[in-house]
């Protein structure tokens, strides 16, 4: 069972939390490896992220997740054919990665294939799918394989994200 989550994500067809131990569980579909416990077996009850480092958050996309460190990096996991990794491949993994280079990162949202992150300095980065202009860097189709800093925002205080867009405050 799932007791004290600190933190619940839900995607299209998968949830994961961050329990207060700071260990993520995932459930549902895996056909991408978006469980990130090393299978493509869907699951009706949760399932341990398979990690190294203890987790503050996960956020969670179509048909993939990523989550925040405690040290406050992040990795991703899952299907990769948008970028929606940020490792700037298009490998796909089933358990989490390699960080990617991002450090000092407080908050996280994703999107269908897309995630951003408020950085400690309150700028925000996104990478992944970018249909209809979702990462918000004033392009409408450019795909970015590694985070990139959106210019045009400041101060942020929190960050949503739905499948073709992101919000900012």
């Amino acid at each position: 069972t799932i007791n004290n989550a600190t933190s619940l994500s839900t995607g299209r067809s998968h949830s994961c939390v961050v329990r207060a131990d700071q260990t993520a569980w995932c459930w549902g579909d895996n056909s991408s490896g978006q469980l990130g416990n090393n299978s493509l077996v869907n699951r009706s009850a949760p399932v341990m992220v398979q990690s190294m480092k203890q987790f503050l958050a996960v956020t969670t996309g179509q048909d993939f997740t990523c989550g925040l460190y405690s040290d406050h990096s992040v990795s991703c996991w899952g299907a990769n054919a948008e970028n929606q990794l940020g490792d700037g491949s298009t490998t796909p993994r089933r358990v989490p990665g390699l960080a990617l280079p991002l450090a000092n990162v407080q908050a996280i949202a994703s999107g269908l294939r897309h995630t951003c992150a408020i950085m400690a300095d309150r700028t925000v980065q996104c990478w992944g799918s970018n249909f209809n202009g979702a990462l918000g860097d004033g392009t409408s189709r450019t795909t970015r394989t590694t985070p990139q800093e959106v210019r045009q925002l400041a101060f942020v205080t929190s960050l949503s994200a739905g499948n073709d867009f992101t919000c900012a405050q």
